[in-house]
């Protein structure tokens, strides 16, 4: 991908997906001439244009320097977002599920079919505890990388 802007409109970017350098440049001073034709931009240029006139911006060029802290920041409340998901998911059905553990501490005797259930029953208990205690330990972190976007998106707390 190249990005090219005119000398004379640097906040103006046009991106060009071409195979050489040649064919891109010409492609986006085509976009630009016809932006200035439909004077949807405003661009005096007394002398003409030439291809050459544009200015390639690197891509390396656009990215931030912190550009691995923010995402890393968005990867983590990523993680946050579905470690929320599956425990809110697995909650319900340990809530179902949750009397059948109180049969293991009744007196009488159990059939063999209430074992089964019993351990199914554990099983989605199992899973709740382990997402619910991911999101847990998940929420300081993603708390300090809210703290950073905020902070760059200069958003109110």
């Amino acid at each position: 991908m190249s990005y090219y802007v005119a000398p004379h409109q640097p906040e103006r970017l046009f991106s060009r997906k071409s195979k050489n350098e040649r064919d891109a440049r010409y492609i986006a001073a085509q976009e630009l001439a016809c932006l200035v034709n439909d004077k949807s931009l405003r661009l005096k240029m007394p002398n003409g244009f030439s291809t050459r006139q544009l200015v390639e911006i690197q891509e390396e060029t656009l990215m931030p320097k912190n550009k691995e802290e923010i995402f890393t920041a968005v990867e983590t409340l990523a993680k946050l977002s579905d470690s929320k998901q599956k425990a809110q998911n697995l909650y319900k059905q340990s809530l179902e599920v949750h009397k059948n553990m109180d049969l293991l501490f009744e007196e009488r005797l159990l059939p063999e079919s209430d074992f089964n259930e019993i351990k199914k029953s554990l099983k989605i208990i199992r899973d709740y505890a382990v997402a619910l205690s991911s999101y847990k330990e998940a929420l300081p972190e993603a708390a300090k990388a809210r703290k950073y976007l905020e902070e760059i998106l200069e958003l109110p707390e």
